[in-house]
């Protein structure tokens, strides 16, 4: 009914039809402001939160208040709405807006500390990489992660990323990426330069278990359900922020063990992901070496058959690191002693990772031992030494970096 009575108005009555639901978008603004706890001390602490897509901010409330219960600083928390409720409308004028609204009712922040949601986090990082003219101390993301763009970036703060391990709009996996990067490669869990951006996990919770309220679209169909309750979940992540304010700003030495556990915990439950993830050669942890200009010497990987169609490919720009990825250890260690069977053989595989519809050169697979034509002793004595190709197949979707889509590999094409 409602449609086809707009069908019959004209294009003046459509256009003032539009014009007032866009005001009454604007005029709905619920941003609010959360003042320190009566009889809170220490310092005095901004927070700046940043809604996730179509996700109503008072719907944050009850989670932003749990920070607050479990902080021993003067939390100050400024919540601003968007237009349409998406972060990337007006986004510096947004936090500009909350933080005079802050300082009118009092605020003196010794800190200031800027904390996003799923695509407010996101957006909390294209902010920040701007150079804003506000300094933020810390970075809190949830229900996401640092994107792979700013992984070396030295625009961010120092940065807490915390999760729920039943994220259904960012896989565990891609975590299990952010934890390889921020924690196990500076030096592990208690290392200071993994504690500059832990990696937290909350077993048990879920993308939606950092709101409350009706779920938007979007989390209804692809979130996971959560196995604690809202309040349960929230005084779980006010444990874990206010924690990790109090260890970074340096006025608790059992909060940086606190923070260093979780660390650990969270370690813990990745390690089988991280392991797969090695065991593919997964092109995020490691990038992959390119075997026709070697720059990691562990690789030894011979060229077959060294021939081009035409002149070949000149070097990448820039070339991998010394630490690249040789090939596939899947492969190596896995695939070729399958397609081994029983014979009582010893293999040696070293596997490249290249297309394999390259011809700027060729590159195919080669038995080098024993030597064409000819044929083994017997079997004890048989070592088969070969090089196999490997290329990998990955979502195209995942290059938009969200946690979203599947990041490993859907199939291994290897020759």
């Amino acid at each position: 009914l409602i449609v086809s009575q707009i069908s019959k108005l004209g294009g003046a009555a459509m256009l003032r039809l539009l014009l007032a639901s866009l005001f009454s978008c604007i005029a709905a603004d619920d941003s609010f402001v959360l003042p320190p706890r009566n009889g809170s001390e220490g310092l005095e602490i901004a927070l700046i939160f940043i809604q996730g897509a179509k996700s109503p901010v008072l719907g944050y409330k009850p989670m932003l208040q749990a920070i607050q219960a479990a902080s021993s600083n003067r939390l100050w928390v400024g919540v601003p709405q968007h237009l349409l409720d998406i972060a990337e409308i007006d986004f510096a004028g947004k936090v500009e807006e909350m933080l005079q609204r802050m300082s009118k009712a009092g605020m003196k922040a010794d800190r200031f500390v800027l904390m996003g949601h799923s695509l407010g986090a996101v957006c909390c990082q294209l902010y920040l990489a701007n150079v804003p003219k506000r300094k933020f101390d810390a970075l809190v993301l949830t229900g996401s992660a640092i994107l792979r763009h700013y992984r070396n970036s030295s625009l961010l703060p120092t940065t807490l990323t915390l999760d729920g391990d039943l994220d259904g709009l960012l896989r565990l996996s891609r975590q299990a990426e952010a934890y390889f990067h921020q924690v196990e490669q500076p030096g592990g869990p208690e290392d200071p330069k993994a504690l500059q951006n832990p990696v937290v996990i909350l077993q048990g919770l879920s993308h939606w278990s950092f709101s409350s309220g009706d779920l938007p679209g979007n989390v209804r169909q692809n979130d996971l359900r959560a196995e604690h309750s809202q309040p349960e979940g929230h005084q779980m992540i006010g444990e874990a922020v206010s924690d990790y304010l109090a260890f970074l700003f340096g006025q608790s030495t059992g909060a940086r063990q606190r923070v260093v556990t979780a660390v650990q915990k969270t370690g813990v439950m990745l390690k089988p992901l991280l392991e797969a993830l090695k065991m593919e050669g997964y092109r995020y942890l490691q990038p992959p070496c390119n075997s026709d200009y070697p720059t990691n010497p562990t690789c030894q990987y011979p060229k077959y058959p060294d021939k081009s169609l035409l002149p070949p490919a000149g070097p990448p720009k820039p070339l991998p690191p010394a630490d690249c990825t040789c090939g596939s250890p899947w492969v190596e260690q896995m695939a070729a002693p399958m397609m081994k069977g029983d014979l009582d053989v010893k293999l040696i595989v070293k596997d490249a990772f290249h297309d394999v519809s390259d011809v700027r050169p060729f590159h195919l697979p080669h038995i080098f031992d024993p030597k064409p034509g000819s044929a083994c002793s017997g079997p004890k004595e048989c070592l088969i030494n070969s090089t196999t190709v490997t290329m990998p197949i990955y979502d195209l979707k995942d290059q938009l970096d969200t946690g979203l889509w599947p990041i490993t590999a859907s199939e291994m094409r290897t020759k």
